[in-house]
């Protein structure tokens, strides 16, 4: 009788847990139709290959929620993400027209054909006590760094620097999603920096072109040079892609940033910077291209 018992109470329980479960996968499917519907563009029907065009398919909430588990999951925490954040960021014209200039922009060199690029530089910044981990290619997702970029709420007088910008992607991102006075990528591979300055002449000779509502923000200029020999004291938001360094590259990362101004606000990936000056306000995971879940530090120069 007790097993008898047990059996029916574990059925019992387990039909509570599914009903429970289908209840909020129905929930959570509806937000995420209803935020991605409102990003489309409606002439997605007409084929046009300028950079400037609406690009097919739709952003991904995954971009932006980049918890720990499969994708077709959600935790508490990227629910209340979504509702906070994700519907008003899908609903943004400005955002998703960027969006769709930045991907037809980008679309001439694949993330896999920079890293190419990195790796045929590699020795050549080896001797110069860089190794080809610290040079490791990765990019940041649209609607990641975007989600990012509006957390920090920049002015329209701040100043954005990507210390290590690769092919511009970041840099785009912050002067067509967001409104920087300036924005500035520092890169010390050549190979990579001559097609972010490839990209910018593209994106110019098209600029307003093919009733798009997307202007650039500000300046957009790319430097080719080693990131503690430039001078980027001025940043008033700098992000640095610092998955990849060992703790001696972030202990002398610190002691660059602590040239900034008070109340500048540094971002870094996986890592913080080790230093008393700086002060870690907020955290948080996203996806990039390299990992689902990368923890994004928000610091600010006391």
């Amino acid at each position: 009788r007790r097993q008898d018992t047990c059996g029916v109470a574990m059925e019992a329980y387990r039909a509570l847990a599914a009903a429970r479960y289908q209840k909020h996968k129905a929930k959570s499917t509806e937000q995420k139709s209803n935020a991605l519907n409102s990003c489309r563009d409606s002439s997605s029907d007409e084929k046009n290959t300028k950079i400037a065009s609406p690009i097919r398919g739709k952003p991904e909430l995954d971009d932006i929620v980049g918890c720990n588990h499969p994708r077709s999951m959600r935790c508490m925490e990227c629910i209340g993400r979504m509702e906070k954040h994700t519907v008003s960021l899908l609903s943004d014209e400005r955002r998703c027209t960027a969006r769709n200039v930045i991907e037809r922009l980008v679309a001439d060199v694949s993330v896999d054909a920079a890293k190419k690029l990195t790796k045929d530089e590699a020795s050549k910044w080896e001797e110069k006590g860089l190794s080809s981990r610290q040079l490791t290619y990765g990019e940041v997702s649209f609607w990641s760094f975007a989600h990012i970029l509006l957390r920090l709420k920049p002015k329209p007088t701040s100043t954005f620097y990507d210390l290590g910008s690769g092919t511009g992607r970041a840099v785009f991102i912050a002067s067509l999603a967001s409104d920087f006075k300036r924005s500035v990528g520092i890169e010390i591979v050549e190979s990579l920096h001559r097609v972010a300055v490839s990209r910018l002449s593209k994106l110019k000779k098209h600029q307003g072109k093919d009733g798009t509502k997307s202007q650039v923000s500000g300046e957009i200029e790319f430097i080719c040079g080693d990131i503690f020999e430039e001078n980027w004291s001025d940043g008033d938001v700098v992000f640095v892609a610092s998955t990849a360094f060992d703790d001696d590259l972030m202990r002398r990362l610190a002691r660059a940033c602590e040239s900034l101004k008070a109340g500048a606000v540094v971002v870094t990936l996986s890592k913080s910077l080790p230093s008393k000056l700086f002060v870690v306000e907020h955290s948080a995971k996203h996806r990039m291209s390299w990992s689902p879940a990368v923890t994004v530090f928000f610091q600010s120069r006391l």
